[in-house]
């Protein structure tokens, strides 16, 4: 079907639509026969000047172009792709002869994949899925970093709201304003939950690190405010992982390459970045960065040493590891409590602050024979005044009630709304 026939029907808007560019039409003709059958929406354009008239008219999920057409070529169409639908993934195909060609595009970021003729179906698709899937990931992450904001907003509209009226209302606006700020950790809690879903090896760890980081934080004495900063750090710790490439988050670390180790540890800059446009996270944000210092000064990116590393990025980097070794995204085998501890001990000096060790152990131990004085109970014979043991998350993923909140009646009918809604029967864990 050609860019200038009629408008797809609803079913083909439902799929990815791609833009194919080829003056050459059984090279179009082999492409529609590839991608239609896998659920693609497919357009053709025979030069790069129809292409660009066909972007103007419709949004494409991915374009496809040939290097070497007459007039202008594959590069310089998939340059004008970028500046008129940038999120649109680029591909390019080349012969044996523009390889240099290609790859200046690939470097001025012009193309996401290039490939020689005759190019390999199979290849091709799972180019084509992975990119576009990246562009869903990276509008998902720009979403929840605007709901944030949002968030972030209200809640410095209700803060001057409580300096203009605190003499006459200061009971009324201190409940206003903790609902907020339950708000805008529900909000970052959401943030997790979503960066979780992408599925990296330990993805779902971050819930239980943000539960050992309050503990050993208030163990050693830290505010409120620089333990509250310090959960959010461990809450989005992930959130820079939306900037690497699936092959760094699905196998351990210690099985990677040098070079890809380096990458990986790259992710807290890329969390620091996003998060420094929210002024209620950028202490986060700053956290966040010494993620991946040492003790011993062997750290990354700024080589900080002892004392010199913020305490909330010293209790992170052991609460982190710690619970990242024993989901398996560090080395392959996952170590019981006890060899846990003693792994934490092993680094205590080097890798991590001996005094965080002592008390993260201890906090681990205590955790360890809290779980065996917990009930699972039904929603059924909840009852109000209870504690939750445990973060009570859907079968899909979805945190409904967070560890240590006291359940009350609103809460326990929201369970039970869940679970008539959905079929599915939860048991909550909850303090003896």
């Amino acid at each position: 079907m050609s860019a200038a026939e009629a408008a797809p029907s609803a079913e083909e808007q439902a799929r990815p639509r791609l833009l194919l560019v080829d003056d050459e039409q059984n090279v179009l003709a082999a492409l529609r026969r590839a991608l239609r059958p896998r659920g693609f929406d497919v357009h053709t354009a025979e030069s790069g000047e129809a292409g660009v008239q066909a972007l103007d008219a419709t949004e494409f999920d991915a374009v496809i172009s040939d290097m070497r057409m007459p007039g202008m070529s594959g590069a310089q169409f998939l340059a004008h792709a970028r500046e008129r639908q940038p999120r649109a993934v680029r591909i390019l195909l080349t012969g044996q002869a523009d390889l240099e060609s290609a790859m200046a595009a690939v470097n001025g970021g012009e193309i996401f994949r290039f490939f020689c003729k005759p190019w390999t179906d199979q290849l091709l698709v799972q180019a084509l899925q992975d990119g576009i899937a990246r562009e869903q990931l990276r509008r998902e992450r720009d979403a929840l970093l605007a709901l944030t904001h949002r968030q972030n907003e209200q809640l410095q509209q209700a803060n001057n709201e409580l300096e203009n009226r605190v003499a006459e209302r200061t009971s009324e606006l201190r409940t206003a304003n903790e609902r907020i700020k339950n708000d805008f950790m529900n909000t970052v809690r959401l943030c997790s939950s979503m960066v979780e879903r992408r599925g990296s090896i330990g993805a779902a760890a971050s819930r239980g690190i943000a539960r050992l980081v309050r503990l050993v934080a208030t163990q050693l004495g830290m505010t409120d405010t620089d333990r509250q900063d310090t959960t959010f750090a461990a809450l989005l710790e992930d959130i820079g992982k939306t900037a690497l490439p699936d092959r760094l988050l699905t196998v351990p670390f210690g099985a990677l390459s040098p070079g890809d180790r380096a990458e990986f540890l790259r992710h807290p800059l890329h969390g620091e970045s996003y998060l420094m446009a929210l002024p209620s996270l950028q202490n986060a944000a700053r956290i966040l960065r010494a993620l991946y210092e040492r003790y011993d000064g062997r750290g990354t990116p700024d080589g900080l040493c002892g004392e010199a590393i913020p305490l909330g990025a010293r209790i992170l980097r052991a609460a982190s590891d710690v619970e990242r070794l024993r989901a398996g995204a560090l080395e392959r085998q996952r170590p019981d409590v006890e060899g846990a501890c003693e792994w934490l001990r092993k680094g205590s000096g080097s890798r991590f602050d001996p005094r965080v060790v002592e008390v993260l152990t201890s906090v681990i131990l205590a955790s360890a024979r809290e779980r065996r004085a917990r009930n699972s109970v039904p929603v059924s014979e909840l009852v109000p005044g209870m504690v939750v043991a445990a973060d009570v998350v859907s079968p899909g993923g979805i945190l409904l009630v967070a560890q240590d909140d006291v359940l009350d009646a609103a809460l326990i009918a929201f369970l039970g709304v869940h679970e008539e809604m959905h079929g599915e029967a939860l048991l909550t864990s909850v303090y003896q």
